[in-house]
């Protein structure tokens, strides 16, 4: 879109919704508009702040906007990162996109690997802006923008800036829990209310949880309208949440829709990683791609619940990190160290070598080891010698620089919390949403990932969201006299997938072909042997490898895609 005055151009992925608001202001200083979209409220914004615009949006984006006058162009990506933005730069030329793929069908980048990247996917199941799996393709971080100058003789200056960061956690408050508790819900029912405007169809994604379950509510209070909700679930029932999302869905009066998943939804595969573009391992993208599928069929635009876990404290792996950093904080140092020291002859496939390698290590490393699949040992057992050589492992486990500046506190979960929200929420959850959805042409919401309350939750102390073994506690206190009991009461599982029996049954034939296929056979990247070893542990039942053994299918399907694509 041409700006009204016809210096700036835009193009734009996302939604704005406080544009109307925006185009008020905008208006009274004089600003034309030739339509009622968000996408000219940014750019008569851009005409009236510069490239500060984006401190006055709020929603979900990535966008490009090319200013005549300046001979400059920017690049943004919303604060929280739900929407994408891949570019590849040098002083000659710049290609952008919402996708890798948009980017490599340019056929101006070459189609080499990066390392480093290779060694991120192994230990997160994700590749961590802003690396991409191609050498020369990064991808712009959440709450970033980038301005590329035209300079002299054609010459291209790119300048990476920081816009928002996720504020420090405060370990007091002077708002009393039971007022903090009031603001919470009306900062809830209006970031629900703002992405409840549509002129199309809307829905909302229902897993049986605590974050969609609530969502789904807080839905039925603002909408006059009956919600329309999807559920997945799988055949295994003891994976399967169907009956509490069910019991949600009937307590609401949604009009409701639901499907079953099989091992057989490993067909999907192909569509999965081409929509993703890089090897990307949550196997919740199976599910995802599938209710996505289901959803599209009723609805264009679905309100999904994630970020909830890392506004709340919600996952499971809280309790366990803070229950151990409390142990470990009553020992002396020389005894964590002995602790550490036993974990390093323990097998390196074990679990307990995870855990004891932990004690000698301070909260940030600690997590960051707790959080990989592929330990740096494994990794180094993964890998040639001659690919080991090329790689920083210590530059992997860095879960995210200066983290320490996100804390205030002395609580053992405030750094985990401020990891996941910077690192393992843009770069896995929001992600697989986005791109799962998207291959649907489904716009998928987020509304717990409103930035006005995604700052307001990090005024509030640890205390008022994380209990001994009660994840969410304030979360809790608002929706518990809403939902069922059993809502309140089960083990979350989200979109959790059997892999464990999956692997042992259905998916062994495909998971030994993945092993035998050219990537780990002829790249010269990987240790064959080592390959062999997982499977083996595997089978035997010795140890659940089965996180490690998906990524290794994934791998193995993703670099065949993309040689028969270069072929």
């Amino acid at each position: 879109m041409l700006s009204a005055c016809g210096r700036a151009a835009i193009v734009f992925n996302g939604e704005i919704y406080n544009h109307k608001e925006l185009r008020k202001r905008l208006l009274a200083r004089g600003y034309q508009f030739q339509t009622t979209s968000d996408t000219e409220a940014i750019l008569n914004a851009y005409l009236e702040y510069g490239h500060d615009c984006v401190d006055q949006l709020r929603g979900m984006f990535s966008f490009a906007l090319w200013d005549r006058e300046r001979q400059e162009l920017l690049l943004a990506r919303d604060r929280v990162g739900i929407k994408p933005l891949y570019y590849a730069f040098d002083e000659q030329r710049l290609v952008f996109g919402s996708e890798l793929n948009a980017v490599m069908a340019s056929q101006l980048i070459e189609t080499v690997l990066d390392p480093q990247a290779i060694d991120d996917f192994f230990a997160y199941g994700a590749i961590r802006a802003p690396r991409s799996i191609f050498r020369d393709v990064r991808k712009c971080k959440a709450g970033h923008r980038l301005v590329i100058k035209r300079l002299p003789r054609g010459i291209l200056a790119l300048t990476t800036q920081s816009y928002w960061r996720l504020p420090a956690r405060q370990s007091e408050t002077a708002l009393p829990y039971q007022e903090a508790k009031h603001e919470l819900e009306r900062l809830l029912l209006e970031s629900v209310k703002i992405r409840l405007m549509s002129e199309v169809p809307l829905g909302a994604f229902l897993s049986g949880g605590i974050d969609s379950s609530a969502l789904v509510w807080l839905m039925s209070r603002a909408s006059a309208a009956r919600v329309k909700t999807y559920s997945i679930g799988f055949s295994e029932e003891a994976y399967s949440e169907l009956p509490i999302a069910r019991a949600v869905a009937e307590r609401f009066g949604t009009d409701h829709q639901e499907e079953i998943v099989s091992a057989d939804a490993v067909a999907a595969l192909p569509s999965v990683l081409s929509a993703h573009g890089e090897p990307f391992a949550d196997p919740s993208s199976i599910p995802t791609w599938y209710v996505s599928q289901m959803a599209r069929k009723y609805v264009t635009v679905i309100l999904s619940g994630d970020g909830g876990d890392e506004l709340f404290a919600g996952y499971a792996r809280y309790i366990t990190i803070a229950k151990e950093r409390a142990r470990l904080q009553r020992l002396p140092a020389w005894m964590c160290n002995a602790v550490s020291w036993f974990g390093s002859i323990l097998p390196v496939e074990s679990r307990n070598w995870n855990l004891f390698r932990r004690a000698g290590l301070n909260t940030c490393e600690a997590y960051a080891l707790f959080r990989t699949n592929f330990n740096p040992l494994m990794r180094r057992n993964l890998y040639t010698p001659e690919m080991a050589a090329t790689i920083d492992m210590a530059h992997t486990a860095v879960i995210h620089e200066n983290i320490e500046n996100h804390d205030n506190t002395t609580n053992h979960l405030s750094l985990p919390m401020a990891a996941d929200f910077l690192t393992y929420l843009p770069d896995d959850v929001l992600t697989k949403v986005d791109r799962m959805s998207m291959a649907h042409s489904l716009e998928a919401r987020v509304p717990l990932l409103d930035h006005l309350l995604v700052e307001f939750m990090q005024t509030l102390p640890i205390s008022y969201l994380f209990r001994p073994d009660r994840t969410k506690h304030i979360l809790r206190d608002i929706i518990e006299p809403h939902l069922p009991a059993k809502v309140m009461t089960h083990r979350k599982q989200g979109f959790s997938v059997p892999l464990n029996l999956w692997f042992r049954r259905e998916l062994q034939s495909d998971l030994r072909d993945a092993i035998e296929s050219p990537v780990y056979r002829t790249a010269g990247i990987f240790n064959l042997d080592y390959l062999n070893r997982l499977f083996e542990l595997h089978q035997s039942q010795r140890y659940d490898l089965s996180w490690q053994l998906w990524q290794v299918l994934i791998f193995s399907r993703w670099y065949h895609e993309q040689r028969t694509q270069m072929m």
